[in-house]
């Protein structure tokens, strides 16, 4: 059986009250029959009228003097010595023991010494001075200890049923109060169970405590928060990439069907499908490297050289746009750890975007820092609007929807390099090209 929180916590604070009693208790019962033992000592009768009745000269000079078989009494004259004691102790013992011990000598008017002795069973004892100094110097008495066990048993029934009260009282408590705490908890689940896709502009009602509770409310407010514009932003990708993917579909079969119905028109129709077909399959490469980012996926980080890298992607951009004129500006060398593969796209994604929009020229450049280095594209186009230097980075974004499309842009060429670049550790960037007058793409990874 699984218990809930609320049995938890209720048995967590039951147990913890029992080992706390029982640690207090013990304390306690120690103490109570530490001095229960004492005052046991105490009630021996210290007064002159015992003394002369008990302690008659004829037993004194017999050394014996009288006493019950659960306590004893020895008279030490000026000098230490053992003048009588009772029959029930070790004469030697309890001398040896009263002069190293309680220093009976030492002993002056209204001095009282407490302790314990292990003699033939443990005894508790105590010594005072002589009320008559003539006929002694100190009296040692003494009464049998009740034994620890025997102590804790006689009163374990009544130990054991206030213990079950106060761990039954501190359990009732414990849960009510669990309860009136986890309420709130309770109430938030069951907002939180009301939130479907269906509506995620639903909120929890964050409690007015400003307490633990009500950061977890406003905590659970920005994950529904996140996963809301997580999920507006995987329905908008879904959708623009259906309608993406069905433009070229359309437009492929538009010319397979009019060339089926005007075979002279195939020499014409061929090379128009081949272009919708290679538009299509960029479009699918592209919605499945984001994809994969979205997963998490990415290729291990292997030593590169970004220079090559630069080098070999402006030599076959060269040859994909002849009629551009690539211009490669300071190549720093560049190795760090690094996707390869990702990196040549992010440069064949801006030196492609470039080419698109240019004039007639596009410069490249790559320098290095310290503890960064930094990749920047130019181009002679009409550059991008500041309103529109954001929104560029955005999923199938374009800011000439006719030029786009001519050209074969799938719209997520940036978004690509947005995504390629922050996994590096990286940001990138939109200004105006202070060399060529058009946009200037800045990429800055920090290694």
């Amino acid at each position: 059986m699984t218990w809930s929180l609320r049995r938890r916590l209720t048995a967590a604070a039951v147990v913890s009250a029992a080992l706390l009693l029982t640690v207090i208790g013990t304390i306690g019962l120690t103490e109570y029959w530490r001095r229960s033992n004492v005052e046991r000592v105490q009630d021996l009768d210290f007064a002159p009228d015992r003394i002369s009745i008990e302690l008659s000269d004829a037993v004194i000079r017999g050394g014996t003097i009288p006493s019950g078989s659960d306590e004893f009494i020895a008279l030490f004259d000026a000098d230490g010595a053992l003048i009588a004691s009772s029959a029930n102790i070790d004469r030697s013992r309890i001398e040896s023991y009263a002069a190293t011990e309680l220093e009976v000598v030492s002993l002056e008017e209204s001095d009282i010494f407490y302790d314990s002795i292990e003699m033939n069973g443990h005894w508790d004892v105590a010594a005072v001075p002589c009320i008559d100094a003539t006929r002694c110097d100190s009296i040692v008495v003494g009464r049998r200890s009740v034994p620890w066990s025997s102590f804790v048993w006689r009163r374990l029934w009544w130990s054991l049923g206030l213990l079950a009260a106060v761990c039954a009282m501190v359990g009732l408590g414990a849960s009510w109060l669990v309860g009136r705490s986890l309420r709130p908890v309770d109430r938030m689940r069951r907002e939180l169970d009301d939130i479907t896709d269906a509506d995620t502009s639903r909120r929890l009602d964050v409690p007015a405590t400003g307490d633990e509770l009500a950061s977890l409310a406003t905590s659970m407010n920005s994950t529904v928060g996140r996963l809301a514009a997580a999920l507006a932003a995987q329905r908008q990708f879904v959708s623009d990439s259906a309608h993406e993917l069905r433009s070229p579909l359309a437009g492929l079969r538009a010319t397979l069907e009019l060339a089926s119905t005007d075979p002279s028109r195939s020499a014409v129709a061929v090379p128009e499908a081949i272009a919708q077909v290679d538009r299509t399959t960029a479009l699918i490469d592209d919605l499945l490297e984001l994809a994969r980012r979205d997963a998490g996926f990415s290729a291990p980080l292997r030593l590169a050289d970004i220079d090559d890298l630069v080098r070999i992607e402006l030599r076959e951009c060269g040859m994909r746009w002849p009629a551009v004129r690539i211009e490669r500006g300071s190549i720093d060398a560049v190795q760090v750890l690094a996707d390869a593969g990702a990196i040549s796209r992010v440069i064949r994604n801006l030196v492609d975007n470039a080419a698109v929009h240019c004039v007639a020229t596009v410069a490249v450049a790559l320098s290095a820092a310290d503890d960064s280095w930094t990749l920047t594209v130019d181009d002679d186009g009409p550059g991008i609007a500041v309103t529109d230097r954001q929104v560029v980075f955005e999923r199938f974004r374009r800011l000439d929807e006719s030029r786009s499309r001519r050209t074969g842009g799938t719209g997520l060429g940036l978004a690509i390099v947005a995504g390629i670049v922050r996994s590096h550790r990286g940001t990138v960037h939109v200004e105006e090209s202070p060399s060529l007058g058009g946009a200037r793409f800045v990429v800055t990874v920090w290694k």
